[in-house]
């Protein structure tokens, strides 16, 4: 199996909302994935894992938990746990 590109990600996500996308809830705006009224910034924090394992000769399961702290920037929003399971399905000839 060839290695693909070197892919790099921050740990932590560190931009900050600005400008428009800032001011309209600070007015007391609604958004429909942040929510609405004034909203408490704080930096919003991302964790992920994730565990793969082969359970048929083409057949691969993947479970990705993620640790979110603050979503969309706001302590209001508390921690949230999002877990992904996956199916993976190889076809074509071996």
């Amino acid at each position: 199996m060839g290695a693909g590109p070197a892919c790099s990600f921050p740990a932590t996500d560190r931009l900050p909302t600005a400008g428009v996308h800032r001011a309209y809830p600070d007015r007391g705006g609604l958004d429909l994935l942040i929510g609405g009224g004034a909203l408490r910034y704080q930096r919003e924090s991302i964790r992920e894992s994730y565990y793969s394992a082969r359970l048929a000769l083409r057949l691969l399961a993947t479970l990705d938990p993620q640790h979110l702290s603050s979503p969309a920037y706001n302590r209001d929003r508390g921690q949230v746990w999002v877990e992904t399971p996956r199916l993976h399905i190889e076809t074509g000839k071996k």
